[in-house]
């Protein structure tokens, strides 16, 4: 099987995946927990994979000289004042967002969406308990902040801003193209591809 070029070191080997898995788990998951060797190759190339479209949009961006106006661009967008532009990466991202893969199941997700909505306060308290201050225990995630310097703003505007995309991505039919969760994934993926190539150029 063909492997990436670079293997994150703090990737643990696939022979280490292979733990049981208890009983009440692989009866939800109707399979064990483990990854197949086939699912963690495709993992281990994904770490090194990023947003192909939104990368091409910001690396355009930058040849450019034109940062500012790409992302005034992008962000006419997505605050719903325009849908039109006549910046070719941004074109091709808009188009591929609003055509999802075909095994996005639109029922599915509003079916999911709906189960959130039945969790209340609940909902929430695990976004803040784990998803966020868990990750604080992860040192990747760490490194990634540092270099960043995202680390020194404290967890309560990751938290804010985090709870913003939340709610909207998990609204009633939000994620269709143009409605406010779609829109919000769009800034989400060009904050993140603003952070790779920060990353990247960094000699660490």
């Amino acid at each position: 099987m063909p492997t990436p070029a670079a293997q994150p070191e703090r990737l643990r080997p696939f022979e280490h995946t292979q733990r049981p898995t208890s009983w009440v788990v692989q009866r939800v998951l109707k399979r064990p927990l483990a990854p197949t060797e086939q699912e963690y190759h495709s993992l281990r190339t994904g770490l090194t994979q990023g947003d192909e479209l939104m990368d091409a949009f910001v690396a355009a961006a930058r040849q450019r000289g034109e940062v500012r106006y790409y992302w005034q661009q992008l962000n006419g967008i997505t605050q719903g004042r325009n849908t039109q532009t006549d910046i070719p990466e941004l074109q091709a991202l808009l188009h591929s967002a609003a055509h999802p893969p075909f095994a996005v199941d639109e029922a599915l997700c509003e079916q999911a969406v709906q189960f959130i909505h039945r969790q209340g306060r609940m909902a929430t308290d695990v976004l803040r308990d784990l998803s966020l201050m868990a990750g604080y225990l992860l040192s990747a995630f760490n490194q990634t902040l540092i270099l960043t310097g995202d680390l020194d703003k404290g967890a309560a505007s990751r938290l804010a801003n985090t709870s913003d995309w939340w709610l909207k991505v998990t609204d009633t039919q939000s994620n269709r193209p143009f409605a406010p969760g779609f829109l919000a994934s769009l800034q989400v993926r060009w904050i993140h591809a603003m952070v790779r190539e920060q990353v990247q150029q960094h000699p660490q």
